[in-house]
């Protein structure tokens, strides 16, 4: 992972920490289909960090940080 993928995956952490599963600063969205349940936030413009959300507490799982291309294969 280059290092500022690595830089925005930790203040992703921080801030999904600070601000709950959904921070303000990033653009979230929630998937659909295969994925429904999970989430998606955007590190860069080729990264996204997969993670999934219980009861609205923060309890994380990531489940993958890698580029879109391959986040969905």
């Amino acid at each position: 992972m280059r290092p500022s993928v690595q830089r925005g995956f930790a203040q992703a952490v921080i801030d999904l920490k600070t601000e709950g599963p959904r921070p303000q600063a990033w653009h979230v969205k929630e998937l659909v289909g295969d994925y429904k349940g999970f989430m998606s936030l955007r590190l860069d413009y080729r990264h996204r960090m997969i993670y999934s959300v219980f009861r609205e507490i923060l309890t994380l799982e990531i489940i993958e940080v890698s580029t879109r291309e391959g986040a969905y294969q």
